[in-house]
């Protein structure tokens, strides 16, 4: 019996499996035993059960070795796996186009896992294996997964401390959050010299059918004859491919090859409940004050651009915003006092609306909630000192809050769509040159028929089943 009171069995035979690594890959039995701080009797009786089972392998050197067994599982870890086949391809064609090392990686908490990697005959010497850890800060691939990763993900990077790997290595918290703010405005990132002073890596994100980056793409090039600013769109166009290639969801949230298709009545059921929020019914009057703490930055779903939709869709329903304010702040503690000042704010609204109705019962409820609205309770935002600019939500990136607190635009409205972002399915029209502006080769041109061969967004028209509120007490 192990005498190693509150380890479990389990726990010691991991601690033997991590005894392993990439600088110490044969381990003698001593050297296991004190590795993972056993007893010599309880590491031999771990690890004889170990080789029986074919995790480890014992050479004719007396030394242990993680077995063939052990690979085979790990092969099957559903993340490395499907997402390695599919990008398989991609990454042969991007080496035959650059025959230069073609990285592909996930993130893994605050490191990366490299899970597949294509190395150059006569490229840049990288250090780098399939199935190695590496920190997030100094590759290319790093800095795009922690560029994309959760606000609390960066924060712990940022907050602990930033191994330098040479001298050009960024270890400044600050001067690495802006790289990383670069790399989400240009959709790439570039590693110069950061790991070895000889490569230099371009990377770009690949995203999952939720919209989610869930690996990145590299090429590591030797630092002297690099272009990043040529690589950049290869290694781009390899990500979005890939990206294609994870294809969507089915209902039941499963991974499907193709992107799937919403049904014209599950649409309109959407619209008519009003699932689909298009601001009309009784909120043409109802007070909203809306309190957004920015998150942008970390590729949150809820981006400040949805304040500004909130007020394109009232406008279009009722011809005017009067009932709506919006207010941006600090993520985090500081978003929770904007939204104590709201319920403040929000109490003198209806307790002035109420006082008004009983006054002047005659007014329309519009007009009650219009006249109601306190002085003080206005569109701005809060600066991270805690300073209020009281501004009038608009798009103009040169005003106070904007620049504080800038807006990003989904990917539908730079394509054309309405600001409101109401339209869940366009309705398609035919693909027109003349409609682009630019000029195609006759690749392209095909290309681009490949991907939209039932056409594209005709923005100009109201979206597949798109309808007004059937009512605002509805049932279904």
């Amino acid at each position: 019996m192990d005498a190693q009171p509150g380890r479990s069995v389990t726990s010691k035979v991991l601690a033997l499996l991590d005894a392993f690594t990439p600088a110490s890959p044969a381990l003698t039995l001593s050297e296991l035993a004190r590795r993972a701080e056993l007893p010599l009797p309880t590491a031999s009786r771990r690890v004889a059960e170990l080789v029986a089972w074919g995790a480890l392998e014992r050479g004719d050197d007396g030394r242990y070795r993680i077995g063939l067994r052990l690979w085979e599982v790990g092969s099957l870890a559903p993340r490395g796996l499907g997402l390695r086949e599919l990008a398989l391809p991609t990454m042969e064609d991007l080496y035959e186009v650059t025959h230069e090392n073609v990285q592909l990686a996930v993130r893994q908490d605050v490191e990366l896992v490299f899970i597949e990697r294509i190395a150059g005959r006569h490229a840049v010497p990288v250090l780098t294996r399939v199935g190695g850890r590496f920190a997030l800060h100094a590759t290319g691939v790093g800095l795009v997964l922690l560029a994309y990763a959760p606000a609390e993900v960066q924060e712990q990077v940022l907050a602990a401390p930033l191994e330098r790997y040479t001298p050009l290595t960024i270890t400044d918290p600050g001067r690495l959050r802006r790289g990383l703010a670069e790399v989400r405005r240009t959709g790439y990132a570039i590693s110069d010299r950061q790991v070895t002073m000889d490569a230099l890596s371009v990377a770009a994100p690949i995203y999952g059918p939720e919209g989610a980056v869930v690996a990145a793409i590299s090429l590591v090039v030797a630092q002297h004859r690099a272009d990043p600013v040529a690589l950049a769109p290869l290694v781009q166009a390899a990500g979005r491919t890939i990206s294609r290639s994870l294809g969507g969801l089915d209902v039941e949230g499963n991974r499907t090859p193709q992107r799937t298709s919403v049904s014209v009545a599950a649409l309109n059921r959407a619209y008519a409940t009003g699932r689909v929020n298009q601001f009309d019914g009784g909120l043409r009057w109802t007070p909203v004050i809306e309190t957004r703490g920015y998150t942008d930055p970390t590729g949150d779903f809820h981006d400040r651009f949805r304040s500004w939709t909130m007020r394109e869709r009232l406008v279009r329903a009722n011809g005017n915003a009067d009932n709506h304010v919006s207010v941006t702040g600090p993520a985090g503690a500081a978003s929770a006092k904007l939204q104590e000042r709201a319920l403040a704010d929000m109490d003198a609204w209806l307790t002035a609306r109420t006082r008004l109705a009983a006054t002047r019962p005659h007014l329309r409820a519009e007009a009650l909630t219009r006249l109601s609205r306190p002085r003080g309770v206005a569109d701005g935002c809060v600066t991270p000192e805690g300073e209020r600019i009281v501004e009038r939500l608009t798009l103009d990136p040169d005003a106070r809050c904007n620049q504080l607190y800038p807006y990003h635009r989904n990917p539908r409205v730079v394509a054309g769509g309405p600001t409101t972002s109401a339209v869940l399915k366009c309705q398609l029209q035919p693909l027109r040159k003349s409609g682009y502006g630019v000029r195609f080769t006759a690749e392209q041109w095909d290309r681009l028929r490949t991907v939209f061969p039932d056409g594209v967004c005709d923005w100009s028209k109201p979206g597949v089943g798109q309808r007004p509120l059937a009512g605002t007490w509805i049932r279904f």
